[in-house]
């Protein structure tokens, strides 16, 4: 080792020849100038103020160290081994690319003068705190896998990273990390806060560990590989359009979303068995489109401002906890494609839109509101109560342990619908038809509870029901006139008609009492 014990001033060789450092080290308090060829037989670190070739560095499948707060490259420097090249003062500023500002700097040339072959470069000193800026005349693509660190300083890439199918981990624990487009393999951005200028595409995975910007509309690319935003801390703000597209791998956001600037707009798009999972609630202005399976690992909320929220794969908790769920999409509509509840039923469901629609089976085990119309083409149960302000189709069954309060007109669309609750009321407040020259049934079944039809029943053009069953212990009202193929209640209670007239095709059957 040389100046391991006392640093030299100073080294300096000549320009013809050959240097060949077998010794691991070599320690200056002042400059290194080495104006010929380096071949190095061991890991070698070479640590002073500043550090200037005239040529070659040849590590062959040896580990190199530069540490030094300035940096002049003469020529290729190839290894197999790690490149690391760090500054010697933790506040030194580093430069990489030619119009990056900074006290040990790189320019273009001289990461050119980087061989492909290294097990990794990695620029800058885990315990640093001077800034670290990127900025390149011309974009490089780095040949092996690179990482950009530092303690507490910022790093600012002002300028898009390369480094084709290679690794990229860019690390700042204590300060910001600002990207402005990156293309890599395995992506991995660790800062107190991160900020997207660009779009990112990967072929592996990408993880960001601390609050995110969107500086611009951005897509994240992972094909393939699973996306992350790591742990709670890890929010994402900016009034931008956000896309992931993930392919086969999972999405995960460990924390809320645009909570305190709204994104513009949100498509997260995975075939993923797990899909999307969300930690925390998400606002964005325009529509969000979760098109994988989501999984809620926490209650959410979901707020847009008149535009859509649609899901297209199923929507279920995360057996943890019964996680409660609300939508507030204003004018916008409400979608849901695939299955909800399935294995892990959600709590206590409000949707806010123009027209919430489900069109797969939703299992539930508290409330469920809807506010604005809805669609029923999948069977509801497990529920407690249902209350819809608006109007319904009902295409299929729906089935809860207490009350169903139908507020607008209700058109039957299924084949074989039935309302059924647990001994709890039924409340069908405006009109209840059949879709048009259908003729479609319905049953209802409340138990004790009783079940009231405040509007007309089948008396929309073509709207006449097929055959209405309506079974309750209690009382049964028809508050205006009735049209059906036929009516039927069971044995118990009393049937109140107060419209004046019930029409049928066919049978009428009444095996309760009957009031007038």
């Amino acid at each position: 080792v040389v100046g391991g014990t006392t640093a030299l001033t100073s080294v300096t060789t000549d320009a013809a020849g050959t240097v060949v450092i077998n010794g691991g080290a070599i320690t200056t308090s002042g400059a290194q100038t080495y104006n010929e060829a380096i071949t190095l037989g061991a890991a070698t670190t070479l640590s002073a103020s500043s550090i200037t070739t005239g040529s070659t560095i040849t590590g062959g499948g040896n580990a190199i160290t530069l540490t030094t707060d300035a940096l002049a490259l003469g020529g290729n420097i190839s290894s197999t081994g790690a490149l690391l090249i760090q500054a010697k003062t933790a506040s030194t500023t580093i430069g990489i690319g030619s119009d990056a500002s900074g006290t040990l700097s790189l320019s273009d040339a001289e990461i050119g003068y980087l061989s492909n072959g290294f097990s990794s470069i990695t620029f800058g000193n885990s315990s640093g705190t001077g800034n670290i800026a990127i900025n390149f005349a011309t974009v490089p693509t780095f040949a092996d896998n690179l990482a950009i660190r530092s303690s507490s300083g910022t790093i600012t890439a002002t300028d898009a990273l390369n480094t084709s199918t290679n690794t990229l981990t860019i690390n700042s624990s204590g300060a910001a990390v600002s990207v402005a487009g990156i293309t890599s393999g395995t992506l991995s951005i660790t800062g107190t806060g991160i900020t997207l200028n660009g779009n990112v595409t990967t072929t592996g995975s990408q993880i960001y560990s601390g609050a995110v910007t969107l500086g611009d509309a951005i897509t994240l690319t992972s094909n393939n590989s699973d996306v992350t935003f790591n742990g709670t801390g890890s929010t994402i703000n900016g009034a931008k359009d956000f896309t992931v597209n993930a392919g086969s791998g999972a999405i995960t956001f460990g924390g809320v979303v645009g909570v305190n600037s709204v994104l513009a707009s949100l498509s997260l798009t995975t075939t993923h068995a797990t899909g999307i999972t969300l930690n925390g609630n998400i606002t964005t202005t325009g529509a969000q489109a979760y098109n994988g399976n989501v999984v809620l690992a926490a209650n959410t909320t979901l707020a847009t401002t008149n535009s859509d929220v649609s899901f297209g794969g199923t929507l279920k908790g995360d057996g943890v906890a019964t996680r409660t769920l609300s939508i507030t999409a204003g004018t916008g509509a409400v979608s849901f494609t695939g299955a909800v509840g399935t294995s892990y039923a959600l709590g206590a469901t409000a949707i806010t839109a123009a027209t919430t629609t489900n069109s797969s089976t939703w299992i539930g085990n508290s409330t469920l509101g809807i506010t604005g119309n809805a669609v029923v083409n999948g069977a509801i149960s497990g529920i407690t109560t249902l209350n819809i302000s608006g109007t319904t189709s009902l295409g299929a069954n729906v089935t809860s342990s207490s009350t169903q309060t139908y507020t607008g007109a209700v058109t039957i669309t299924g084949s074989t619908v039935t309302a059924t609750t647990t001994n709890s009321a039924v409340m069908f407040a405006s009109t209840v038809n059949s879709a048009a020259t259908a003729a479609k049934p319905l049953t209802v079944s409340a138990g004790s509870g009783n079940v009231t039809c405040t509007g007309v029943v089948g008396g929309a053009t073509d709207g006449a029901l097929g055959a209405l069953t309506v079974n309750s212990t209690a009382t049964t009202t028809f508050s205006a006139a009735v049209t059906a193929a036929s009516v039927t209640t069971d044995a118990s209670g009393t049937t109140a008609i107060n419209g004046g007239a019930v029409t049928t095709s066919g049978a009428q059957t009444y095996n309760d009492a009957v009031t007038l």
